[in-house]
């Protein structure tokens, strides 16, 4: 075929493919000469890393709380009646077992509640 053609196919293609991202959503923003100009939004999923630790910080604390509350032996005591045959319960135990990041959290939060 003719060169010319094929530019303009290729082009016609960008443009296309432009568009389509364009009805996908666009984002806003301004080029270095002052101009705002429309460019495709990302689409691309983003793992909500804030979230996630959002989540583990308020089980931390959550778990402090409670070894407050009533006390190292007690709380041994309450997660070893979790560590049953059971795999849930186990991963449970496991999970609320008192690491050194709740007993240091534990620790700060005693100070405070005496």
């Amino acid at each position: 075929m003719d060169p010319t053609v094929d530019k303009f196919k290729a082009r016609l293609d960008h443009v296309m493919d432009r568009h389509r991202r364009i009805n996908a959503g666009v984002v806003y923003k301004m080029d270095r000469t002052g101009l705002i100009r429309g460019f495709p939004a990302d689409r691309r999923q983003k793992f909500p890393v804030a979230g996630l630790a959002l989540i583990i910080a308020a089980g931390l604390l959550f778990k402090a709380f409670i070894y407050v509350d009533i006390g190292a032996g007690n709380y041994a005591d309450k997660i070893a009646v979790f560590a049953g045959d059971n795999i849930a319960t186990r991963i449970g135990a496991w999970v609320l077992q008192a690491d050194p990041a709740t007993v240091f959290i534990a620790d700060i939060i005693g100070k405070f509640t005496g």
